[in-house]
C-alpha cells in the first residue's frame, strides 16, 4: 500500500465519503481495496495498492471532488 495525497480536507468540506466515492466511481476501484483514510485541515490521505497508484492519481488528477479540481500526487514522508 502506497499513501496518495490529495490537496483538499475538511476547510473545503472533504469528508472520507467523498474520497471513497470519487475513487471508487471515477477510477472504477472497489472501495474494499483502499486503506485508510486521513482528512485534515487542508489535505487528505488515502492509502491506495501500490500497482493502482499511478491510474488513482491519473484520474483523480483530472477530475474534480466536491465541486473542486485538487493536486493528487504519491505522499512522500
Amino acid at each position: 500500500m502506497v499513501r496518495v495525497y490529495i490537496g483538499a480536507g475538511w476547510s473545503a468540506g472533504i469528508r472520507p465519503g467523498h474520497l471513497v466515492g470519487a475513487i471508487a466511481n471515477e477510477a472504477k476501484v472497489n472501495s474494499n481495496v483502499l486503506g485508510g483514510i486521513e482528512v485534515l485541515d487542508r489535505f487528505s490521505l488515502v492509502e491506495v495498492p501500490d500497482e493502482m497508484a499511478t491510474r488513482i492519481i491519473d484520474v483523480l488528477g483530472r477530475t474534480r471532488i466536491k465541486g473542486q479540481k485538487v493536486a493528487v500526487r504519491l505522499f512522500r514522508e
